[in-house]
């Protein structure tokens, strides 16, 4: 069996750009489950709900990593869409929304979609600072849709030998640093809810590791 031929889908795991990054998101995986698994939050229920829903982004992290692993590259990109929408709704439950926002959410009369959330981080007391969001989802919102929803384009992509229309590797790399950043990111924001200072300081050192010299996501999720 070994000597079979690897399915097209999971080429990309003897690229060493694609190993290099894959090797660094599982040890960031492997610190957050470490460090961030069971963090003590003595905080209000709001500030619980938001790092619940940082929790997700660790579990789709974490899911997107043991995906790729096994070759299951359409599967693990399929959760890139979900894992920045659950860090954004983290964010927004901190400083981005309003009490009565809040009891309409908590009640299930009013889940905003990631638009609406943005839209209330661009008005909020950190807007600079969660502008990246914002920009982020501008430019990777239609590969985001195209990766969870099957795209036409997807498909021919995945599937063609052609090497012109074939998914590249700088996007599977991409689609890891994404993912990645985006658990780190979750971390960070855990860390200070936690007040613990080594904790943040160390995800922003991996974060600056990841993205030497740039925003958070930067060039993120083109599958144009």
């Amino acid at each position: 069996m070994d000597d079979q031929p690897k399915p097209v889908q999971a080429s990309y795991l003897d690229d060493a750009s694609v190993q290099d990054i894959l090797r660094m998101a599982v040890a960031c995986a492997a610190w957050g489950d470490a460090n961030m698994v069971g963090l003590e939050i003595n905080t209000d229920g709001v500030n619980l709900l938001a790092a619940t829903a940082f929790g997700i982004v660790h579990e789709h992290h974490g899911a997107i990593v043991s995906l790729l692993l096994a070759g299951r590259l359409g599967s693990g990109l399929a959760l890139l869409r979900p894992t920045f929408e659950a860090l954004v709704r983290g964010i927004w439950l901190l400083r981005g929304s309003k009490d009565t926002q809040i009891e309409l959410y908590l009640a299930g009369k009013d889940s905003k979609k990631i638009e609406g959330l943005l839209k209330d981080l661009r008005k909020g007391p950190q807007s600079a600072e969660d502008a990246f969001l914002q920009a982020t989802w501008t430019k990777s919102e239609r590969s985001l849709h195209q990766f969870t929803h099957v795209s036409h384009q997807m498909l021919i992509r995945r599937w063609s030998f052609d090497v012109e229309t074939a998914m590249p590797m700088t996007e599977v790399v991409d689609a890891i640093k994404f993912a990645t950043g985006a658990a780190l990111l979750a971390s960070i924001e855990l860390a200070r809810l936690a007040l613990h200072l080594g904790l943040e300081q160390h995800a922003m050192r991996l974060l600056s590791v990841l993205y030497p010299m740039e925003s958070p996501f930067a060039g993120q999720a083109s599958s144009d």
